[in-house]
């Protein structure tokens, strides 16, 4: 699994520019980003974007951790860790169940067609998968529901969770400040 900074990806600035349809930093800012000094082995300081899983299609992440990380930190970055491996899981468990369901009815749709022509190798219409579709997001309706209803708590959660780090950053600076001014 390769990884990149998610810095790279996601900017203050607006430094995007397409190149093989992917979002990029200019290379002004690449380089600045480059040299930014390396905190974390694992990480290189930032948060790092991996290759999209081939089941979920999600992009792993790896999370910096800091060399003084707070307790609320650890709990932040820990509770995020936890929801996005919550998060893959359930994609693991539909797609798989998706792909298994997908690949019944074309081929119960190729053996209907098999007994009413002669011609064995009679391809699935895109009307008749679209009726599959639609069955299946009928089928798995309470299923994507509830995972809704847990995706909001959970992002909740994390938003209070961040909020909680925020403030602490904030009431570690004002209070640094005070100290040096004193």
């Amino acid at each position: 699994m390769s990884v990149r900074p998610l810095t790279k990806l996601i900017c203050s600035r607006v430094c995007f520019s397409q190149q093989a349809n992917k979002a990029v930093c200019s290379t002004e800012h690449a380089k600045e980003l480059k040299n930014t000094p390396r905190e974390d082995n694992r990480t290189g300081g930032h948060d790092m974007v991996g290759e999209p899983n081939p089941l979920t299609n999600l992009r792993p992440l790896k999370f910096h951790i800091p060399e003084n990380e707070t307790e609320i930190e650890r709990r932040y970055r820990l509770k995020r860790e936890e929801v996005q491996q919550w998060n893959d899981r359930f994609w693991a468990r539909h797609n798989t169940r998706f792909f298994e369901e997908k690949e019944k009815y074309v081929e119960s749709m190729k053996q209907s067609k098999a007994k009413d022509s002669k011609e064995s190798n009679q391809n699935v219409t895109a009307d008749e998968m679209s009726s599959f579709y639609a069955q299946f997001l009928n089928d798995n309706w309470n299923r994507h529901l509830l995972y809704n209803f847990e995706w909001y708590k959970k992002n909740i959660s994390l938003v209070i969770l961040s909020l909680q780090v925020k403030w602490s950053h904030l009431k570690d600076r004002i209070f640094s400040r005070r100290r040096k001014s004193v």
